[in-house]
């Protein structure tokens, strides 16, 4: 009698013929699971770091150095799939990491070897990239534009966003030399645009022809770090496309589309400078008024892991239906305290230890405590509610100019 084609004897052959079949195509790469982004971490010498590994690489690697934090703070490489900076980039094949650093404080050297570290063990694991750049925040910035003066055979591009340059570390040889020798891209707020053009003009290219003139993109914004992440996508795409098509091509007026992003950035007049400045859209207001109108509640939004500078959701045009401009007062209400702020424009409006609100890039308001930190000082977490009344009569400004 013929054994029927659907026997647990043939099943079980088909089964392991299957099996089989699927393990050598396997070794091939045919019959393996699509690869999604995913993040992968680890240590070197102390330091955290971790990886986005996109779903096919297109050899693009950027490293980054994060901002100053403080020596007490636990050693965190922060990297997730969906930021809004990085996110897109990894969905367009980017391989983005970061390391904690091996310390934290003002560090600069150990800094640069460990993100040199870095570049060597993804190298190893992945094979050498096309474009390998640099980005950095604040001190960040100082770190990868020393980078770029001195790494050129390692690195192709750096973005240095709002570089902290008055950050230095002490009893250290690593400074700023002003010689970049890859292409450095240096964004700067109206705050912080003076000592950013000074890097730039301190360059000496016309006596080395191994130097890159710097670029300066420009945010149209008060407060040294008061840029938005639309912003620094912008200059990461930006940066991308001086590598892709050079100087001339990437700041030409017409390239406004870079990797199907339309970027909103403009020349300016009489100026090599871009203005990258990228309105924010908050939505509609959500605070709750008081019946007289003299008041509004408010919630936290979010509270910065190191400065603890508090974001409200705030619109600017609340406190001007407060009759509250730039120089006047109000009064906060958080639980139990009750704290007399400031209407400025950025954290230096006013004295060390003083708190200020002022209008943030991304549309909300921030609440910071100058040279203190505005969360642990108020005790708010996110999700809290605050009250904001306006004093009748108005005590006198003491504000800075």
């Amino acid at each position: 009698m013929n054994e029927s084609p659907f026997s647990p004897v043939t099943m079980l052959s088909f089964r392991r013929c299957i099996s089989t079949l699927c393990a050598l195509l396997f070794g091939a790469g045919l019959c393996a699971a699509p690869v999604r982004p995913h993040i992968e971490t680890g240590e070197i010498a102390g330091a955290r770091y971790a990886v986005a590994i996109p779903a096919k690489w297109n050899h693009t690697l950027l490293l980054v150095a994060h901002d100053y934090r403080p020596e007490s703070a636990p050693l965190q490489a922060d990297l997730r799939l969906d930021d809004p900076v990085y996110g897109p980039l990894i969905q367009d094949g980017w391989m983005v990491a970061s390391t904690s650093f091996r310390r934290n404080g003002i560090v600069v050297r150990d800094a640069i070897e460990d993100l040199d570290a870095l570049r060597d063990v993804l190298i190893e694991a992945h094979g050498r990239p096309s474009q390998a750049l640099l980005v950095g925040e604040g001190l960040g910035g100082t770190i990868v534009t020393i980078m770029a003066e001195r790494l050129r055979e390692r690195y192709t591009g750096a973005l240095a966003l709002v570089p902290a340059f008055d950050m230095s570390e002490p009893n250290s040889m690593t400074g700023i030399t002003h010689s970049p020798h890859i292409p450095l891209l240096l964004v700067a707020t109206r705050t912080s645009y003076q000592p950013i053009l000074q890097y730039t003009q301190r360059v000496p290219v016309a006596l080395d022809d191994q130097l890159v003139r710097p670029q300066i993109a420009r945010v149209d914004r008060t407060g040294r770090t008061n840029i938005n992440d639309a912003e620094r996508l912008v200059a990461l795409r930006l940066l991308h496309a001086w590598m892709d098509q050079g100087r001339e091509a990437y700041a030409s007026p017409e390239n406004r589309q870079l990797a199907g992003y339309s970027t909103p950035w403009r020349a300016i007049e009489k100026s090599p400078d871009l203005d990258i400045t990228c309105t924010p859209r908050p939505g509609p207001s959500t605070v709750v008024w008081a019946d007289d109108r003299r008041s509004f509640t408010a919630r936290v939004l979010e509270v910065a892991p190191y400065s603890g500078h508090v974001t409200l959701d705030i619109r600017p045009e609340d406190f001007n239906q407060l009759g509250l401009g730039r120089k006047s007062y109000v009064e906060m209400r958080a639980g139990e305290r009750t704290i007399r702020v400031a209407m400025g424009r950025d954290f230096d409006s006013v004295k060390r230890g003083e708190w200020v609100a002022f209008p943030d890039a991304n549309g909300t308001i921030c609440l910071a405590r100058h040279g203190g930190n505005a969360a642990v000082s108020a005790s708010l977490r996110a999700g809290d509610l605050v009250t904001f009344r306006r004093y009748d009569p108005p005590p006198k400004p003491v504000l800075r100019p």
